[in-house]
Protein backbone atom coordinates (compact mmCIF):
# COMPACT_ATOMS: atom_id res chain seq x y z
CA UNK A 1 0.00 0.00 0.00
CA UNK A 2 2.75 2.39 1.14
CA UNK A 3 4.60 1.65 -2.21
CA UNK A 4 1.64 1.87 -4.40
CA UNK A 5 1.13 5.33 -2.50
CA UNK A 6 4.90 6.68 -3.85
CA UNK A 7 4.24 5.91 -7.43
CA UNK A 8 4.12 9.65 -8.41
CA UNK A 9 1.35 11.08 -10.10
CA UNK A 10 3.26 12.34 -12.47
CA UNK A 11 5.66 9.96 -14.60
CA UNK A 12 9.32 10.42 -14.66
CA UNK A 13 11.22 10.10 -17.51
CA UNK A 14 12.35 6.35 -17.47
CA UNK A 15 10.64 4.60 -16.03
CA UNK A 16 8.27 1.61 -17.11
CA UNK A 17 4.62 2.29 -18.05
CA UNK A 18 2.07 -0.25 -16.56
CA UNK A 19 -1.27 -0.53 -19.01
CA UNK A 20 -3.82 -2.33 -17.78
CA UNK A 21 -7.72 -2.84 -17.38
CA UNK A 22 -9.24 -0.49 -14.78
CA UNK A 23 -11.35 -4.08 -14.15
CA UNK A 24 -7.47 -5.28 -13.10
CA UNK A 25 -6.51 -2.19 -10.43
CA UNK A 26 -5.65 -4.93 -7.57
CA UNK A 27 -4.02 -7.21 -9.82
CA UNK A 28 -2.06 -4.62 -11.16
CA UNK A 29 -1.01 -2.82 -8.23
CA UNK A 30 0.55 -6.25 -7.80
CA UNK A 31 3.39 -5.82 -10.39
CA UNK A 32 3.25 -1.90 -9.67
CA UNK A 33 5.04 -2.90 -6.05
CA UNK A 34 6.75 -5.76 -6.91
CA UNK A 35 9.37 -3.73 -9.30
CA UNK A 36 9.13 -0.53 -7.32
CA UNK A 37 10.50 -2.95 -4.51
CA UNK A 38 12.86 -4.14 -6.45
CA UNK A 39 13.89 -0.52 -7.29
CA UNK A 40 12.42 -0.41 -10.83
CA UNK A 41 10.92 3.13 -11.40
CA UNK A 42 7.23 2.02 -12.69
CA UNK A 43 4.13 4.33 -13.06
CA UNK A 44 0.98 3.45 -13.72
CA UNK A 45 -2.55 5.62 -13.86
CA UNK A 46 -3.85 5.33 -10.08
CA UNK A 47 -6.38 7.83 -10.48
CA UNK A 48 -7.09 9.15 -14.15
CA UNK A 49 -4.95 11.80 -13.21
CA UNK A 50 -5.55 15.03 -12.03
CA UNK A 51 -8.98 16.50 -11.84
CA UNK A 52 -9.67 19.02 -14.67
CA UNK A 53 -6.46 17.93 -16.55
CA UNK A 54 -6.38 16.12 -19.87
CA UNK A 55 -5.70 12.57 -18.42
CA UNK A 56 -5.84 11.47 -22.15
CA UNK A 57 -2.90 13.47 -23.65
CA UNK A 58 -1.19 13.02 -20.54
CA UNK A 59 -1.30 9.25 -20.78
CA UNK A 60 -0.22 9.75 -24.61
CA UNK A 61 2.80 11.47 -23.33
CA UNK A 62 3.80 8.76 -21.01
CA UNK A 63 3.63 6.40 -23.44
CA UNK A 64 5.07 7.75 -26.40
CA UNK A 65 7.85 10.09 -24.77
CA UNK A 66 8.34 9.32 -21.17
CA UNK A 67 8.04 5.62 -20.81
CA UNK A 68 11.63 3.39 -21.04
CA UNK A 69 9.40 0.40 -21.19
CA UNK A 70 5.72 -0.48 -21.63
CA UNK A 71 4.38 -3.55 -19.93
CA UNK A 72 1.19 -4.68 -21.53
CA UNK A 73 -0.43 -6.66 -18.73
CA UNK A 74 -2.97 -9.10 -20.15
CA UNK A 75 -6.32 -10.77 -18.51
CA UNK A 76 -9.30 -11.49 -19.26
CA UNK A 77 -10.44 -8.53 -18.98
CA UNK A 78 -8.29 -7.03 -21.16
CA UNK A 79 -9.09 -9.75 -23.87
CA UNK A 80 -12.78 -9.13 -23.15
CA UNK A 81 -13.64 -5.84 -24.84
CA UNK A 82 -11.58 -3.91 -27.73
CA UNK A 83 -13.20 -0.60 -26.92
CA UNK A 84 -11.64 -0.42 -23.05
CA UNK A 85 -9.17 2.73 -23.11
CA UNK A 86 -6.12 0.61 -22.20
CA UNK A 87 -6.38 -0.67 -26.23
CA UNK A 88 -5.59 3.09 -27.13
CA UNK A 89 -2.25 3.20 -24.98
CA UNK A 90 -1.40 -0.01 -26.37
CA UNK A 91 -1.74 1.86 -30.03
CA UNK A 92 0.58 4.40 -28.97
CA UNK A 93 3.22 2.26 -27.55
CA UNK A 94 2.70 0.56 -31.44
CA UNK A 95 3.00 3.84 -33.18
CA UNK A 96 6.42 4.54 -31.31
CA UNK A 97 7.61 0.83 -31.45
CA UNK A 98 10.96 0.86 -32.91
CA UNK A 99 11.82 -2.88 -34.65
CA UNK A 100 14.69 -4.49 -33.14
CA UNK A 101 14.37 -2.48 -29.99
CA UNK A 102 12.38 -3.93 -26.71
CA UNK A 103 9.75 -1.62 -25.67
CA UNK A 104 6.47 -3.18 -25.33
CA UNK A 105 6.67 -6.18 -23.20
CA UNK A 106 3.18 -8.45 -22.54
CA UNK A 107 2.72 -9.92 -20.11
CA UNK A 108 -0.26 -12.32 -18.73
CA UNK A 109 -1.64 -11.81 -15.65
CA UNK A 110 -4.20 -14.80 -15.26
CA UNK A 111 -4.99 -17.92 -17.21
CA UNK A 112 -5.47 -15.91 -20.54
CA UNK A 113 -4.34 -18.40 -22.98
CA UNK A 114 -4.47 -17.16 -26.79
CA UNK A 115 -4.68 -13.42 -26.13
CA UNK A 116 -5.73 -11.52 -29.88
CA UNK A 117 -6.31 -7.55 -28.70
CA UNK A 118 -2.47 -6.62 -28.37
CA UNK A 119 -1.39 -4.33 -31.77
CA UNK A 120 -1.00 -6.87 -34.54
CA UNK A 121 2.87 -5.18 -34.77
CA UNK A 122 3.22 -7.09 -31.05
CA UNK A 123 1.66 -10.23 -31.90
CA UNK A 124 5.17 -11.96 -32.49
CA UNK A 125 6.90 -11.10 -29.29
CA UNK A 126 7.13 -13.35 -26.21
CA UNK A 127 4.91 -13.08 -23.46
CA UNK A 128 5.41 -13.56 -19.67
CA UNK A 129 3.51 -15.21 -17.35
CA UNK A 130 3.09 -13.73 -14.17
CA UNK A 131 0.30 -15.27 -12.19
CA UNK A 132 -1.55 -12.71 -10.55
CA UNK A 133 0.79 -10.12 -11.35
CA UNK A 134 3.62 -11.61 -8.59
CA UNK A 135 7.47 -10.57 -9.75
CA UNK A 136 9.38 -12.91 -10.23
CA UNK A 137 13.07 -12.30 -9.03
CA UNK A 138 14.23 -13.15 -13.18
CA UNK A 139 11.80 -10.88 -14.13
CA UNK A 140 12.95 -7.74 -12.20
CA UNK A 141 16.57 -8.40 -13.30
CA UNK A 142 15.34 -8.67 -16.43
CA UNK A 143 13.66 -5.26 -16.33
CA UNK A 144 17.07 -4.06 -14.62
CA UNK A 145 19.07 -4.93 -17.30
CA UNK A 146 16.89 -3.28 -19.70
CA UNK A 147 16.91 -0.07 -18.16
CA UNK A 148 20.30 -0.02 -17.35
CA UNK A 149 20.70 -0.88 -21.17
CA UNK A 150 17.89 2.09 -22.27
CA UNK A 151 20.01 4.32 -19.76
CA UNK A 152 23.71 3.87 -20.91
CA UNK A 153 22.39 3.82 -24.50
CA UNK A 154 19.08 5.40 -24.88
CA UNK A 155 17.44 2.16 -26.67
CA UNK A 156 17.43 -1.48 -25.37
CA UNK A 157 18.37 -3.49 -28.35
CA UNK A 158 16.92 -6.69 -29.41
CA UNK A 159 19.98 -8.82 -29.49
Amino acid sequence: EELLASIPDDMERGSVFISYSHDDMPTAATPAVGLKAAGIPVWLDKRRLNPGGDWEQALKRAVKSRAALFLSLISTATESNPDRFVHEERKWAAEVHVPGEIFYIPVIIDGTTHPAREPAVFSHLHRHTLSGGIVTSDFASLLRRYLDQYHRDGEVRDV
